[in-house]
């Protein structure tokens, strides 16, 4: 399936896990006009070359640092075990990156509160 082509001046996007929601996320940011559909992260490589096959002209990385230095990318959304959503996102934030947090936003009222107060 072949990603439409991003309008001027679209958000930049990365999807950050291929598992359970990431595939949709990905599917329909490909599909809007208004994102560009950068990258996606994952540590398993065989879900990276499904996602390949389906976009190739997407930027494919299994390291979460080298994805966060890319200052091509705005915004990533986070589809991860929710044990991971609080150092993933902080590292987004403090990367400059907006962040698109699936629920729950965290495993504690204490780190969304973090998460909270980085962003602003």
């Amino acid at each position: 399936m072949a990603a439409n082509p991003p309008e001027q001046g679209a958000v930049c996007v990365a999807v950050i896990g291929c598992g359970y929601w990431g595939p949709n996320l990905i599917r329909n940011f490909s599909a809007l006009g208004r994102t560009d559909l950068k990258a996606v992260c994952d540590l398993d490589p065989e879900k990276l070359a499904r996602v390949k096959g389906r976009y190739p002209a997407v930027d494919l990385h299994q390291d979460l640092g080298r994805l966060l230095d890319d200052p091509s990318i705005d915004a990533v959304a986070i589809c991860t075990p929710v044990h991971t959503h609080f150092p993933i996102a902080s590292a987004a934030l403090k990367a400059g990156k907006h962040v698109l947090l699936e629920k729950p936003l965290t495993h504690s009222t204490e780190t969304a509160q973090a998460l909270v107060d980085l962003a602003a």
